[in-house]
């Protein structure tokens, strides 16, 4: 095979060589490709672990969301006080949007989210008159703890999406904590 060497001169080079040129530039390819397919399994592993924090923090966000979606979607039904059911139905439309951020985020970050249902039997049945009381209650505990997770979260995160989440989600449930306890006040 004829090729021109540098300087100029026309030759052969064997055909030993050629193919041996042709196995390294192979193998180089190989090398290369092999390097850049292990350089972005590692990046997207990197990007998609959370410390063990913000996987706590979000496993407990999204059954605390899926439990204020589950009861308020219960006590719809049996609450007397149209504020109260009002409130109910706020909870179901705000955290419903928040579980479904959530869940987004939780893939990306390939956490696994809990897959069991919300016990709501309690709140299945009227037969308390205090009804509305009740699920007011328990909506006051349930913020109060929401918020703080939140808050730790938002200062506190590893992750800056997680953390951004966190920060996004905070004012809503601030303001769904505060808007309990002035209907646990006029309730009493």
């Amino acid at each position: 095979m004829a090729i021109r060497r540098p300087g100029g001169n026309l030759g052969t080079i064997p055909a030993s060589v050629i193919r041996h040129m042709k196995t390294l530039t192979h193998l180089t390819i190989g090398v290369l490709a092999f390097v850049s397919a292990s350089l972005a399994l590692v990046a997207a592993d990197t990007a998609k672990s959370v410390s063990h924090g913000d996987k706590t923090f979000v496993e407990k966000a999204a059954k605390g969301g899926a439990e204020e979606v589950a009861i308020s979607q219960a006590a719809l039904a049996h609450l007397t006080s149209a504020d109260t059911r009002m409130f109910a139905s706020m909870m179901v439309s705000d955290h419903t949007a928040a579980n479904l951020a959530l869940a987004t985020l939780a893939n990306q970050k390939s956490i696994t989210l809990p897959a069991k249902q919300p016990d709501v039997d309690k709140w299945n049945k009227s037969d308390s008159k205090h009804y509305d009381a009740d699920y007011i209650n328990t909506m006051v505990k349930d913020h109060v703890g929401a918020v703080e997770l939140f808050t730790k979260a938002s200062k506190k995160s590893d992750d800056p999406e997680v953390q951004a989440f966190a920060t996004k989600t905070l004012p809503t449930l601030q303001a769904h904590l505060e808007k309990a306890k002035s209907l646990q006040a006029a309730l009493k």
